[in-house]
Formats: structure tokens, sequence, C-alpha cells
């Protein structure tokens, strides 16, 4: 093949492949640098692709940070997009003015590049400032950060990158501006409420957060990409082509290998490594009562012989299951799959080889204990005579739903539950909550 054969071959990849483009957008922006190709920017390419095309309304991208995120979503893909259109008009949001124009500053560079000009003619620019990037078609990308004015602003494309900062993750007020402002004026941005796109791109810094206030309310696409992978699971990485991850499965090994991994993990403390690189966080660091109870069962009659309850921060919490697990070593440990609880299964299964077996959520705490009350009724459950955490447990139990706290009926009553379905004999059974 020619040079000049092999030349246009290029170029019709680079206008038709996103993930190729994103590639040279990275060489553009990066010269001398080696770009590490990995499927996880396929996925994140494909997803992106489906909102350009209309497949897809509402996008959830979260992902660790330096993974690219950022470079395709509010830099190649803007570019792909009115390379494609020239008409349509986009919106980018982050958390201040001085990341915005980073953004831009990368956007600008790749759409005044010869090669972009090479493969996409049609788009020209008839505006092109540190803030909006207006094409002789009227479309363009205009950059905003979160609380900015958006008077007289409007697009079909609307992507958000890193709304909240990480240092401000733990304010309420600061998660609450973020969310307000997506729902008051983010939201009558869209030129159609019917057609026009949204995309979050961000890593998960509390669970009150943008994201975790979208995934709470439905409706949206979330590719969910932690450092470290929680569960096997398909990734759609092109139509009819899919990514197999397995549980333990590292996002991006040559990047960011275990020994890397460990050390963000000591650095961070495991609150915003849980957060930010296994997108699981935690809420805030002081959280309601935790409560491990501990079980023997001997011929169908089940032993209540240890009960902690404490009010402690995420690391003293899984330092305290640690305790509790080399005391009684038990056979099997249930934890509750929601907040903290899915941080705490996955830095077991990761930091200490310990799979726990994860509970999900299932009905009110009165519908469960009315549940398990079978099994109490028959007379198969014993507590000590004596125990100074006996007097709590008894009150809660005579006396829910007007407690004011149910932690502990309700540890007793998922492992009541969870013996009962499982049909089998155990020695020891540690239920966290």
């Amino acid at each position: 093949m020619t040079a000049p054969a092999e030349a246009n071959v290029l170029d019709s990849i680079l206008r038709t492949d996103l993930p190729s483009f994103i590639e040279k957008c990275f060489l553009e922006l990066n010269s001398g640098t080696t770009y590490l190709r990995n499927w996880h920017i396929q996925a994140i390419a494909h997803e992106l692709e489906r909102c350009r095309t209309g497949d897809n309304k509402r996008l959830i991208i979260t992902v660790p940070p330096r993974s690219l995120k950022s470079l395709c979503a509010s830099v190649a893909f803007p570019a792909f997009l009115l390379g494609h259109d020239p008409t349509q008009r986009l919106i980018n949001v982050s958390y201040s003015q001085d990341l915005g124009a980073k953004f831009t500053s990368g956007f600008r560079q790749v759409v005044n590049s010869n090669w972009y000009r090479r493969i996409f003619p049609a788009t020209r620019a008839a505006r092109n400032t540190e803030g909006e990037f207006e094409t002789s078609r009227g479309g363009g990308r205009v950059s905003i950060s979160i609380g900015g004015s958006m008077t007289g602003r409007g697009g079909n494309f609307i992507v958000i990158d890193d709304p909240l900062k990480a240092e401000e993750a733990l304010s309420r007020s600061a998660r609450e501006r973020v969310n307000d402002y997506y729902g008051t004026t983010l939201l009558s941005r869209l030129d159609s409420k019917r057609h026009g796109v949204i995309v979050l791109v961000m890593q998960r810094l509390h669970a009150e957060d943008l994201a975790g206030r979208l995934v709470n309310d439905g409706g949206w696409t979330h590719l969910n990409l932690p450092a470290i992978a929680t569960r096997d699971e398909r990734i759609a990485l092109s139509r009819g082509c899919w990514h197999s991850r397995k549980e333990g499965e590292l996002l991006h090994p040559e990047r960011e290998p275990h020994a890397i991994l460990d050390e963000l993990r000591r650095a961070l403390g495991s609150i915003h490594f849980q957060a930010q690189y296994q997108q699981a966080p935690v809420g805030d660091q002081i959280h309601d009562y935790s409560v491990c109870t501990t079980w023997l069962k001997v011929k169908g009659n089940h032993y209540l012989i240890d009960l902690v309850r404490r009010r402690c921060e995420y690391p003293a919490l899984i330092q305290l299951l640690r305790e509790q697990y080399r005391r009684y070593s038990p056979d099997n440990i249930l934890i509750e799959d929601k907040g903290t609880g899915t941080s705490l299964i996955q830095d077991l299964r990761y930091s200490d080889q310990i799979t726990p077996i994860a509970i999900k959520p299932e009905g009110d705490k009165e519908t469960r204990l009315s549940t398990a009350s079978l099994t109490i009724e028959q007379g198969n459950v014993y507590f000590p005579k004596q125990a100074p955490w006996l007097g709590d447990l008894l009150n809660e139990l005579l006396r829910l739903p007007q407690t004011q706290f149910d932690d502990q009926v309700d540890s007793v009553s998922r492992y009541l539950i969870w013996d009962r379905e499982r049909g089998r004999h155990g020695r020891f059974e540690v239920e966290w909550m």
C-alpha cells in the first residue's frame, strides 16, 4: 500500500472509530508520552458513542483518577461530535473555571490541529476563545463551572466532568450546591428535554455525591469501573464485543499494578481509596451504630455467644471486624451489601483474602423480624443468662418498632433468615451489620 493510501485509511479510521480518535488526541496533547491501550477506554468510548448516535440519553461513568476519563469525555468526545455534526451544541461543566480551562485548552488544540481539519473539513471555527468554540454552522462547545451563570446558554449535549472537588466531598453544603445546581440550572439548559443527552463522568467521592443521587433516582446507564473488580461481569466494548472481567481483576494493571494500588490505599486511607478507586463511597465518616453478632449453631439450635455494638469511623470499624474474625474463626461472615457494608466486603476480599457472604437488603426491619420470629417461637434461639449487652438487645426486641435504634434486632433477624434459607449446618457464624 502506498503512503497516500495508508494515510487515507488512517484518516478513515480516525473519522469513524472513537477509541482510535481518543488515542490520536492523547498523542496530540502528550507528545513523547507512550499511550497505553486498555479495554476500559474502549468501554468508555462505546458508551459515549451510544450517546452521540442517540441510543442513550443519560450516561454515568465512574472511574478512578488518571484513567483518561476527561480526555475521553471533555476533549475527544466533543471534538468527535462536532466533527460529525458541526450544528450540535455541547455544554461542558466542571467544578472550577481552572479545570474547565484545562479541558478547553486540550479541546482547542485538537480541533486546531492539521489532522483534525483534514478528517473533518466541514467543521470550521467562527469563534474560538478560551471559554467558547463556535462553528460556522452554529454549533459548538462552551465551558461552564458549577454555579456559573447559564443565562442564554443551551445545548443538545451536557457533559459534566468532575462536578465536586475531592477536598469538599465531606462538606454537605458543597455536595448540595452541586446537586442543586444540576437540578435547578443544568437540566433546564437542554434544548430538547426529550432528545437531549446528559453525560456525567467522575470519581466517586461520597455516597451523596451527584453520581450517587442520580443512580438512586434511576433511569441512567451506569458504567462503573472500580480499580479492582468486585464481581464477575461482562462489559460492552462495541456492538457484539464484550470484555469479561473477573472478580479481583485490576482495571489497568500495566499502569496501576497491585503494588501501586497498595501504596495508594495506604496513602489515601481506606475511606478515600474505597470512594475514589473502588467507586464505593461510605458516606460521612461517623455512622450510626454498627453491630456484630456471633452465633454457634448446634443440632438446629442457635446460640448467641457475642454481640458488639459500636459507633466508629470506618478504619476502626474494619479493624474491629478483623479482631472478631481472629477471635472466633467463623465458618461464615454475613455482611449487609449496602453503604459501609459494601466497602467492608471489598476490603476483606482484597486485603484479608476473606470472602464474606453479601446480604442484599430486602424489606423493612419489622418485616424481617416477623420472618425470623418463627425460629424464635420454636424455641431454637438461646441468649446467655448474663452479658453486658443483653439488656439493650432485649429492650430492642421487645419494643420494636418504637425503639430509637434497631440495629441489634436486625442483625439477629438477618442471621436467622439466612440460616433458614440456606438449609445447612455451620459451626460459628458472624452476622455483621
